[in-house]
C-alpha cells in the first residue's frame, strides 16, 4: 500500500467519524428543542426539577410547592444514605410546614411498597391530580450513640411552637400521621420549594 492510499484510508476514517459526530449533535439538540416546544404549546410543565442536585416534584397540590423525591441523601456517603439532622440543623433547610403536610396527605394517597419478604420498607405519596408520586422510607431515628427504628416513615416538620425539646415531624405510624420527637433526635427530612 502506497502513501496515496493509506492518505486515502486515512482520511475516509475521518470524514466518517466527523459526520457521525455532527449527525449526533444535531439528533440531541433537535431533541431537546423539540421537548421544549412540546411543553410550551402544551402548557405541561416537566415532572422534576433538579436544584442543588435534589430532585422535586410537582404533584399538582394547590399550594403549588413541589417537594423533594425522597429525604435528603447523604453525598458524601458510599452508599445511598438518606442524611439525619437534629432538629435545630433541618430548621435551617426549606422543610415543609404542618400546613404543607397536610396539604400532601390530603391530596395524595399513601402507597405501602413492600420486598422480597413482604415487609413494608416505603410509602409512594401518589398524587390524586397529577399521577406523580414522591418515595417516603420507613426510617430510624438517632439518639447520640443508639437508633430507635420507627414502624413507618419520619421526618422533619417546620415547628413555630419554641416552647419545650419537642419539635413537630411527620410520623407515618400514628393515627393522624403527625408527631414530636425530641429536638435532639436526628431525623431524615423532605424538602419543599
Amino acid at each position: 500500500m502506497d502513501i496515496n492510499e493509506k492518505a486515502k484510508m486515512y482520511a475516509e476514517g475521518k470524514a466518517l467519524d466527523a459526520i457521525t459526530s455532527a449527525i449526533e449533535k444535531a439528533y440531541a439538540e433537535g431533541y431537546k428543542d423539540g421537548y421544549k416546544d412540546c411543553i410550551a404549546k402544551t402548557g405541561i410543565e416537566p415532572i422534576e426539577e433538579i436544584v442543588d442536585g435534589v430532585s422535586y416534584i410537582d404533584l399538582g397540590l394547590p399550594s403549588g410547592k413541589m417537594w423533594s423525591f425522597e429525604c435528603l441523601v447523604n453525598e458524601s456517603s458510599r452508599y445511598r444514605v438518606h442524611k439525619k439532622l437534629t432538629y435545630e440543623q433541618a430548621s435551617k433547610y426549606n422543610i415543609p410546614t404542618k400546613e404543607d403536610y397536610l396539604e400532601l396527605i390530603n391530596f395524595c394517597e399513601l402507597i405501602p411498597k413492600k420486598n422480597s419478604d413482604n415487609n413494608i420498607y416505603r410509602w409512594d405519596a401518589l398524587s390524586k391530580t397529577n399521577g406523580r408520586y414522591i418515595e417516603l422510607y420507613k426510617t430510624s431515628a438517632e439518639i447520640a450513640s443508639t437508633t430507635k427504628e420507627y414502624e413507618s416513615f419520619v421526618f422533619w416538620l417546620r415547628d413555630n411552637n419554641p416552647e419545650g425539646d419537642e419539635r413537630l415531624c411527620a410520623d407515618g405510624s400514628s393515627k393522624d400521621l403527625l408527631g414530636k420527637v425530641c429536638m435532639g433526635y436526628k431525623l431524615p427530612i423532605m424538602l419543599v420549594k
